[in-house]
């Protein structure tokens, strides 16, 4: 995510970008590819192979404190670049969590602090089905982040010295504004690319007559898998289904199988595991919904994906897909508890199948909302709030 930020902003600036070793080579290769040698300066700050380990293993809160150090070597490279450069602006562009702020706000320059998000919480009401200990997790979660937005020094001190401040949703928005009274303004922390293939321009896939949905996720209880099976189960006393599932390994899959043979569905559901990121776009060409059930996420990439591809999507209104999705390419549910969605999701789905007219015209409208979503538009909105931050800077 970040190096697309980078990619596309070099177009109008030139960057300094102090980052980790990790992509290292990635970075360094990319930049020869784009030939921004001259746009991008590269500045590494290694934060050590056991941190980067802990951030790749999502949920190891030990990872702050190494993530904390960091930054605080970042913020001394940043000053000897501002000492020894011309420099108009910083940017943290960090992980989207808001937990570690840095302190790029202490240079004496313009700042601008994200798109920031992390700050959406698990409803309680979806907080069934699952053992003690991942309900106790998640219960924690919630309370933690609360207490660390309306009480952390570092987090209150960027809310009040960064120049600019950016949420990464309207989730985050909200929660900014009820908590800490700070209204700031909306940029999802991803964007789209409009290349649209030939095979996703055949609209006359919406009159078969078996409604084929696709589904896409990892084996987290936050991606309701489950739940979507119960909303299959129910959809398919009055609707010709065929299921698609992917992104489950073989462990996933054999736990999932299960709950589908307890709904008697097992026989409209194709398994296909992990595949290559090409192949899911296939899938999405070749598929009339994208059914994301996810209650707790940033800006998903895979609805991105979906739009990209010009398949209309039933999700909840809520985090990136809320922001992502309007009534022009698919429909929203509300995000209040497990049996009213598979009621929602069921209707959404029945109302789509009896009107094809009304699906294909989604598909065709998703062209237009990709632009809407691409980095294009985002990297415009950003450089207006660039200009502003600039302008309204006091030292």
């Amino acid at each position: 995510m970040a190096w697309a930020w980078v990619k596309h902003l070099s177009k109008f600036h030139k960057i300094h970008l102090i980052t980790n070793c990790e992509f290292r080579a990635d970075l360094v290769s990319g930049i020869r590819k784009y030939s921004l040698e001259n746009k991008v300066l590269l500045y590494f700050n290694d934060i050590g192979e056991r941190a980067t380990r802990m951030g790749q293993n999502q949920g190891d809160w030990r990872f702050y404190y190494y993530y904390r150090k960091w930054h605080n070597e970042t913020y001394k490279i940043a000053k000897q670049i501002i000492n020894t450069h011309q420099i108009d602006l910083v940017h943290q562009l960090n992980m989207i969590g808001f937990r570690e702020p840095g302190y790029l706000w202490k240079t004496q320059v313009p700042s601008i602090w994200g798109p920031i998000g992390g700050l959406s919480q698990i409803q309680r009401n979806f907080l069934v089905d699952i053992n003690y200990s991942l309900k106790m997790k998640y219960y924690l979660k919630n309370i933690i982040s609360l207490l660390q937005l309306k009480y952390s020094n570092n987090v209150k001190k960027a809310f009040k010295n960064y120049t600019q401040i950016i949420a990464a949703n309207h989730d985050s928005k909200k929660r900014l504004l009820n908590h800490l009274k700070v209204d700031v303004p909306v940029i999802n922390e991803t964007g789209a690319y409009s290349h649209f293939s030939t095979l996703s321009n055949q609209l006359d896939r919406y009159d078969d007559k078996t409604l084929n949905i696709l589904w896409v996720g990892r084996d987290l209880f936050t991606k309701q898998l489950n739940l979507a099976l119960r909303i299959i189960a129910k959809s398919r006393r009055d609707i010709r289904i065929q299921f698609h599932i992917v992104g489950l390994n073989d462990n996933g899959s054999k736990k999932y199988k299960k709950i589908a043979e307890d709904l008697k569905i097992s026989e409209i559901i194709i398994w296909h595991g992990i595949v290559e990121r090409m192949k899911v776009k296939t899938l999405m060409q070749k598929s009339h919904i994208f059914l994301f059930t996810s209650i707790m996420e940033g800006t998903p990439h895979v609805v991105l994906e979906a739009i990209e591809n010009k398949l209309p999507i039933i999700c909840f209104d809520t985090c990136g897909q809320g922001d992502c999705v309007n009534d022009e390419i698919g429909i929203k549910i509300p995000l209040e508890n497990p049996k009213k969605a598979v009621e929602d999701f069921s209707n959404a789905l029945l109302h789509l199948n009896n009107n094809r007219e009304l699906l294909a015209n989604f598909s065709r409208n998703c062209i237009k909302r990709c632009e809407e979503l691409s980095w294009g538009s985002k990297i415009e909105i950003m450089n207006d709030h660039y200009l502003n931050a600039i302008k309204t800077f006091k030292k």
